[in-house]
């Protein structure tokens, strides 16, 4: 791919912030504490399939325990 631009101004666009965040931390290497991390970070709990997630993860716990293994709940 010669113009790598247009592929970072999508990953990096608002419309989702987990993938903006994870584009910021694990493509482009940009740490934790940068102001576009945290702010990638902070949008993450507004973002309508994150509420989702939450709303249904007691569920998801009592369906199965497995969670612990790859998951730190924090």
């Amino acid at each position: 791919m010669k113009n790598k631009e247009p592929v970072f101004e999508w990953l990096l666009g608002d419309d989702n912030p987990p993938v903006k965040y994870l584009t910021l931390t694990n493509i482009l290497g940009k740490s934790q504490t940068s102001k576009e991390v945290r702010g990638a970070r902070s949008q993450l709990m507004e973002y309508d399939p994150t509420l989702i997630i939450l709303d249904h993860f007691e569920e998801f716990i009592h369906e199965t325990n497995r969670y612990r293994r790859y998951w730190k709940i924090h």
